[in-house]
């Protein structure tokens, strides 16, 4: 039934890219689960402010156990979803997602990364971008641009792979 309800849905982007340097609004996704994920969103919202870069981020949280990352609980620009707000189906509340889904971003980074929820999927589908970031396993997706984790590396964490998309993202022209 998930699968059959996310090909229904129209994924609304426009596939350009943009430069970080020339971004007004960056949207992002992130998974409460993921380890180092507060210290990566700390560092992500630190580069954009100092950009004056608006921001708005999505944290799911699939699990029963509470966010416990401060930096993601404290931010205002940070919608949190807990599993008691969603449907049956996994499709998060509407006053829930409205803030994030009504927002025209430049640029949208999905770091829910290495397993996605079908949560994430909804929300990547729905959400209004111009350009998309994503990680390597989820090609299928069509990203605009693919970070890809390095063959040597065992693990890259969540920190690391905040400061290589922003580095890659200020060097498009």
């Amino acid at each position: 039934m998930r699968k059959s309800l996310l090909k229904r849905l129209e994924h609304k982007r426009s596939g350009n890219y943009v430069s970080l340097n020339r971004a007004s609004a960056v949207g992002f996704i992130i998974d409460a689960d993921n380890v180092g994920v507060g210290e990566a969103v700390a560092y992500l919202i630190c580069e954009l402010e100092k950009r004056a870069i608006r921001y708005k981020g999505f944290c799911i949280n699939d699990s029963k156990r509470p966010i416990v990352h401060s930096s993601i609980i404290s931010s205002p620009h940070i919608t949190s979803l807990y599993r008691g707000n969603s449907l049956r189906n996994g499709i998060p509340f509407t006053h829930i997602t409205d803030p994030f889904l009504k927002t025209n971003f430049d640029i949208l980074i999905d770091l829910c990364w290495p397993v996605r929820s079908f949560t994430a999927e909804y929300i990547l589908r729905k959400a209004n971008a111009s350009s998309e970031v994503g990680i390597e396993p989820y090609t299928e997706d069509k990203y605009d641009i693919i970070i890809t984790k390095p063959e040597a590396a065992e693990e890259i964490s969540q920190i690391e792979l905040i400061q290589n998309i922003i580095r890659l993202l200020t060097t498009i022209n």
